[in-house]
């Protein structure tokens, strides 16, 4: 298990998969701050991607030899702290599930990727949509400076990589969606609505803009969500988005 230098990061995005998730992608490019182990860092098979803020995939093959330490290295993560693991097979998840300390929650997901534009929406009297800025960081509920520095490690890296869109419905904002995490090649929705405002198509209105700007900036859009998740699910069907993978996440502390 050995620890990348930012210079060998990219040799591990070759065991990427397009059902790999979008911050895996991000951290191989140095696009979010990170840290990336392998069994070789020439010609990696097996591969741990780390966030900073605790969020983790495990990629390729489970290790030849050595597995007690890929399992020690991740148990002593578990500091209070967050602790997500996503899982890149049912293999991965026999060996988690085998190896981790309790408490462990396993969790199932479906990533979505994006496959036709459905018919724009009705526009709605009083509806604006308008691009997520600096300002908005400092007001957000759900995309505020903190959530900034979770998930880019600072608000000037989220200002710079990411994108997102907000819905303002006679002056007040209603909906908003960010990228939560992006790469080169892909871009992962967080979309949010205030309650007093579910089910009126805002959300619709917001998630539209968003893959309008991967389009025109040549990202493909992906939605993530819980498989349990019926209203998340419904309004991926209904944007466009179709299945591509469920997999297993694992959630545990201390």
């Amino acid at each position: 298990m050995i620890q990348l230098t930012p210079a060998d990061m990219l040799t591990a995005k070759q065991m990427l998969t397009e059902g790999s998730p979008t911050f895996s992608h991000a951290l191989a490019e140095g696009i979010i701050p990170g840290k990336i182990f392998a069994d070789d860092p020439a010609y990696p098979r097996t591969a741990l991607f780390q966030t900073s803020s605790g969020i983790y995939y495990l990629a390729g093959t489970l290790p030849d030899t050595g597995g007690d330490k890929w399992l020690h290295y991740l148990n002593e993560q578990r500091n209070g702290g967050r602790f997500t693991v996503f899982s890149a097979s049912e293999d991965w998840d026999a060996f988690l599930i085998g190896g981790l300390k309790e408490p462990l929650k396993q969790m199932k997901r479906t990533t979505f990727s994006f496959a036709d534009e459905r018919s724009n929406p009705r526009e709605e009297i009083g509806v604006k949509i308008e691009m997520f800025h600096e300002a908005d960081c400092k007001q957000s509920v759900h995309f505020s400076e903190k959530y900034a520095d979770e998930y880019w490690g600072g608000t000037a890296n989220f200002l710079k990589n990411s994108f997102g869109f907000k819905v303002l419905h006679e002056g007040r904002t209603v909906s908003e969606c960010v990228a939560i995490f992006r790469s080169e090649r892909f871009a992962e929705v967080d979309i949010a609505t205030h309650a007093d405002f579910r089910g009126k198509g805002f959300a619709v209105h917001c998630a539209r803009a968003f893959i309008s700007y991967c389009k025109d900036h040549k990202l493909e859009p992906r939605w993530d969500c819980d498989l349990h998740n019926k209203a998340s699910i419904r309004l991926a069907e209904k944007l466009g988005f179709c299945p591509l993978k469920t997999y297993s996440l694992f959630v545990g502390k201390r």
